[in-house]
């Protein structure tokens, strides 16, 4: 009789660890459907998590320490890492805030040997030569936010599309006129969810040089602060392409990608 209970359990325990991870696939799966933004590589990912989880949940361990848990903190403990789980899944951070992605390490890679690089070079009023590090004169941030957000402001004005960018705007305005005739309910939470969907992408290419020439600008009065005697003239951002499968003595690709006169404004 103990051995017929213990079987039921775990089989009702394998029914619920299963029934959550199906879940899983099928909340994200309609939440991808919701934002416009279904394509197979969330999917395929959100799969994976599903069937690790499953097998993980199997581990007995696990299951003997899931299953001592008080149940009101064992449903907080799966309700916590199904939002997790659907918010990464979503990738919309601004949106779902403070549950964001967490693919820091598990974007798919393609490989190549072409390395590219942004470098930041200045000319001051004397015509000295001066490297700028930007993350020097923003210490509040962290190198990689700096930077990183500068390079991919950089790479989309040099890449700009000005095809792609005037359909998302129109895009953009057809959820605007979406969100504001069902403002309110269930279809208003919809609209809200496909309208944050592109809030990142959605600056003109004048916005973002604009932008661009006022970090710069920032960089500038920074750097001057502590070089009044030799203030800058010109800021040059400089795109590298270096082929790494050459050796530490390979010659990088340089290309002048941007200047911004200090005094007269970029051209």
């Amino acid at each position: 009789m103990k051995i017929k209970n213990k079987d039921l359990r775990d089989n009702l325990y394998t029914f619920k660890v299963g029934l959550f991870c199906a879940s899983l696939i099928v909340i994200s799966y309609i939440f991808l459907r919701i934002t416009w933004a279904v394509f197979m590589t969330p999917l395929w990912e959100t799969i994976s998590i599903a069937v690790f989880l499953f097998f993980f949940l199997q581990i007995k361990a696990i299951r003997i320490y899931l299953t001592t848990l008080p149940k009101p903190l064992l449903k907080a403990y799966f309700i916590f890492f199904f939002i997790f789980c659907i918010c990464h899944c979503i990738d919309i951070p601004r949106t779902t805030f403070p549950f964001v992605p967490w693919n820091m390490f598990s974007d798919e890679t393609r490989y190549s040997d072409l390395v590219k690089f942004f470098r930041y070079e200045a000319i001051t009023q004397s015509g000295k030569k001066v490297t700028i590090r930007p993350e020097l004169y923003f210490r509040s941030l962290s190198n990689g936010r700096i930077v990183t957000d500068l390079d991919n402001l950089v790479s989309s004005i040099i890449l700009y599309d000005p095809v792609k960018n005037k359909d998302l705007f129109k895009r953009r305005q057809v959820f605007i006129d979406d969100y504001a005739s069902k403002h309110g309910g269930i279809k208003g939470l919809l609209s809200w969810f496909r309208l944050n969907t592109y809030e990142e992408n959605l600056f003109t290419l004048d916005e973002k040089k604009q932008h661009l020439n006022e970090i710069l600008n920032a960089i500038a009065l920074r750097y001057n602060a502590g070089h009044p005697e030799d203030p800058l003239s010109s800021i040059d951002i400089i795109k590298g392409t270096v082929d790494i499968s050459k050796g530490t003595g390979a010659d990088g690709d340089l290309k002048n990608v941007w200047h911004l006169n200090l005094l007269k404004g970029a051209a």
